[in-house]
């Protein structure tokens, strides 16, 4: 099969196509026939060395953690599907994987998608949506009534993130770019802060929940605008954040929280029941044919990316493998 690979750290221009095999389901695994594949920040993140010294690689890696296809064959241990299914899901594999025709991924880490979800949309679900719910639900502790502020709203873990708290009977004030003010508006948020303007985070207020899904924040200047007992979620984890979390956080008498999503079927199941509900909107900002990654990648590197950026799968370019 045909897979997108990158043998040493650095910037994409190290990934090319080449010849890989997916390899045989164990019992509780799925073969999936990949469709689309989603570009997030991780990827290239693991990619460029970023995240080396808590998450090295070893090469060859086929980068991808976001899929949507159809399931080729299953374990013997599965029951939650069956050949032929659409599915999507986010692989539990040390890379991901998922960016070539076909990819290997645990049972318990996909879900069906429903009629009327394209495959970009269900594609580019799983990881930012689960990082969303678990974020809000389980470090942030969400609950309706909540103040919450979400940093990033434009962006794929943001625009979700406002959806989920809003669900859940929460306020929510997003900051974003100023040309994503209506749009965000339109997710469900009270208040949009536009983070351009110098004293935006003074003339914010204080909040039950800050969720910085950008990592833009940091705790020491999120102290002062969450109440007594309140927390402040990052999807980035580092030593400041560890500091904050263990010592810090209980002198000012806030939470600080960091964590690494976790790939889940059941949670993935909520997200897509939201969205054939129409009570999630999953948004592709730009679909690009594979063929086309570098396009692709360079477009979500440079971090102005409305929701999602998706690769869609066919025959890849002659001329790169």
């Amino acid at each position: 099969m045909k897979a997108l690979c990158y043998s040493r750290y650095g910037d994409r221009s190290v990934i090319h196509f080449r010849e890989r095999e997916p390899g045989d389901p164990g019992p509780g695994d799925v073969l999936v026939n990949v469709t689309a594949a989603a570009i997030n920040p991780i990827d290239w993140k693991l990619r460029e060395g970023q995240m080396k010294w808590i998450y090295p690689l070893k090469f060859p890696v086929t980068p991808g953690f976001d899929f949507c296809g159809t399931v080729a064959a299953i374990g013997k241990a599965v029951s939650n599907v069956r050949p032929g299914d659409r599915i999507c899901g986010m692989s539990n594999r040390r890379a991901g994987a998922a960016m070539a025709e076909q990819c290997l991924c645990a049972a318990k880490a996909i879900a069906l998608v429903p009629k009327g979800l394209s495959d970009e949309e269900a594609a580019g679900l799983p990881l930012a949506g689960l990082t969303a719910l678990q974020g809000l639900r389980d470090r942030g502790q969400l609950h309706a009534g909540m103040r919450v502020m979400v940093t990033g709203a434009s962006g794929g873990v943001g625009h979700l993130a406002v959806q989920v708290a809003r669900r859940r009977g929460c306020r929510v004030a997003a900051v974003c770019g100023p040309d994503n003010r209506e749009w965000v508006e339109g997710l469900g948020a009270e208040e949009v802060l536009n983070y351009r303007e110098p004293d935006w985070l003074r003339r914010a207020g204080v909040f039950d929940l800050i969720y910085d899904a950008v990592g833009t924040i940091g705790f020491g200047r999120a102290r002062p605008h969450l109440r007594t007992g309140g927390s402040y979620v990052t999807t980035l984890p580092g030593p400041a954040i560890w500091l904050d979390q263990f010592i810090r956080a209980s002198i000012y008498r806030r939470r600080a929280r960091t964590f690494l999503v976790k790939p889940s079927g059941v949670d993935l199941a909520e997200l897509l029941r939201a969205c054939k509900a129409a009570k999630l909107r999953i948004r592709v900002d730009r679909s690009y044919d594979w063929k086309n990654f570098a396009e692709a990648f360079a477009h979500s590197e440079g971090g102005h990316a409305r929701g999602k950026v998706v690769l869609t799968l066919g025959a890849p370019d002659a001329s790169r493998t």
